[in-house]
């Protein structure tokens, strides 16, 4: 089968086409012929050698977690037989979704909607659950409470206004000019564009700030926060560590 193959740290020029072998399963797993996979910034970053303390140093290495498909095989019993169309994701520190097949724990594999194209599939797992974790298995986000997303009209943001709404939580989106109006059709109920207004400044508080693009710090939002509030970004960093250990 054909794979993109990671040859080297640094740019798309690293990246090779080549055959390799089709994947053997493992207990529980699934195999799943690739209609469409997308690219995530932990793709990207993984390529340019941004994430080695996570991912590992090793070269060769495949890249890629998001994918829709068509069942080809399962390993065992399974609720999955093959023809079914899918959606899901691999570990993205691991990879393999560039890929002609692609084997997937049964876990992280589910139908795709009928209303959904294949390509339009293969943007929702990784973008969508790291909303929904940030927003409800951190965020403790439920109807009536208030929430600030930075980044709103990106990947991850715009997943999360939804996502917010559907919990009927007051959304206020922050974005730049040019994707306001996309903010708002997306249902969020206030709009700040960064370009002209600073939200640490407005003297507003929410009890869930969510930084989907982590371009904010912790010290740089707590007054943004109310007396219980949260604060949750996408990004790791030495500095957002040590604001867990000071404020836990």
């Amino acid at each position: 089968m054909k794979t993109i193959i990671l040859s080297g740290y640094g740019t798309t020029k690293t990246l090779e086409l080549q055959q390799t072998k089709k994947p053997k399963l493992k207990a529980n797993q699934v195999l799943v012929k690739v209609i469409n996979s997308s690219v995530n910034p932990v793709d990207w970053k993984i390529r340019r050698g941004e994430l080695k303390l996570f991912s590992g140093w090793k070269i060769p290495r495949q890249l890629g977690a998001d994918f829709s498909g068509i069942v080809e095989s399962t390993a065992s019993d399974s609720k999955f037989e093959p023809g079914d169309q899918v959606f899901g994701f691999v570990d993205p520190l691991v990879g393999g979704a560039y890929s002609e097949y692609v084997a997937v724990p049964e876990q992280c594999l589910t139908w795709k909607p009928k209303n959904l194209r294949f390509d339009q599939a293969a943007v929702v797992p990784l973008a969508g659950l790291t909303a929904w974790q940030g927003l409800v298995d951190l965020g403790n986000l439920a109807s009536g409470k208030s929430v600030l997303i930075n980044g709103a009209s990106g990947g991850v943001g715009t997943f999360a206004i939804q996502i917010s709404k559907a919990l009927k939580a007051e959304v206020t989106g922050v974005t730049s000019s040019k994707n306001v109006d996309i903010v708002k059709q997306l249902g969020a109920d206030f709009v700040v564009d960064y370009t002209k207004n600073n939200f640490n400044l407005s003297g507003k508080q929410y009890d869930l700030i969510f930084d989907a693009v982590g371009k904010k710090s912790y010290n740089e939002c707590k007054q943004n926060l109310k007396p219980k509030g949260i604060y949750v970004s996408t990004l790791p960093s030495f500095q957002h560590l040590l604001s867990v250990l000071t404020t836990a």
